[in-house]
């Protein structure tokens, strides 16, 4: 409809395609505002109602980015295709410099292949809790045999100093049960700040960025 960003076109990049094989469908997203900095800014998401994504029609959803603060932009998006939900994850933003955490969802998988509501239950990490980390990516099920019921989904992210060249050694990784049934019983990560669930330590490596480019990919 009419009544967000999406619904008038006023679609703006970050565009992401992926194939639900567990369910045979399409789904596509990208983000939408009127400006930015600004007060409405929306994750466009279709999901195709058919196997055909070319004439089988669409289910077509927006979702706020941030209720609570309208002004935050949600940057790089990136998904995750999992039995329970699809996954999303978004670097905030309330201006070109200041970022402001990460915001994740679970939207109700189930639910939007047949065009029924996305009821998106969604948290939020603050920079206090962040450290040097951003950018967190769902785990996606492609092949083979599916998770065991129940599993929750795994966002894992690396640390990331703002400091060139530093070598990194650390894996984050974070679990989120969902509950669409009872959704305060929802869980991401541990405790109200949401940290890690566990820490992985390997072999280091070196951002690909420098002292002349952004890092908050």
């Amino acid at each position: 409809g009419a009544g967000n960003p999406c619904g008038n076109n006023n679609n703006d990049g970050d565009g992401i395609v992926f194939y639900d094989h567990m369910a045979d469908r399409w789904v596509v997203s990208d983000f939408a505002f009127p400006s930015f900095p600004g007060t409405s800014f929306w994750q466009c998401i279709g999901v195709s109602k058919t196997s055909n994504p070319v004439s089988g029609g669409w289910w077509l959803y927006a979702i706020q980015v941030d209720p609570a603060n309208p002004s935050y932009l949600g940057d790089y998006p990136k998904f995750g295709l999992w039995p329970d939900a699809y996954y999303l994850s978004m670097n905030e933003f309330s201006n070109n410099t200041t970022f402001n955490g990460v915001r994740v969802y679970a939207l109700d998988r189930n639910s939007m292949i047949n065009g029924g509501s996305a009821h998106a239950i969604g948290f939020s990490i603050l920079p206090a809790n962040l450290g040097n980390q951003y950018s967190l990516v769902p785990a996606s099920f492609r092949t083979g045999n599916p998770p065991p019921a129940g599993q929750p989904e795994w966002f894992m992210d690396v640390n990331s100093s703002s400091v060139a060249g530093t070598v990194e050694t650390q894996v984050f990784v974070r679990r989120f049960h969902v509950d669409f049934a009872t959704p305060g019983n929802s869980t991401f990560g541990v405790g109200a700040t949401h940290s890690p669930d566990g820490i992985i330590t390997v072999n280091g490596f070196k951002d690909a960025f420098n002292a002349s480019t952004g890092n908050l990919c």
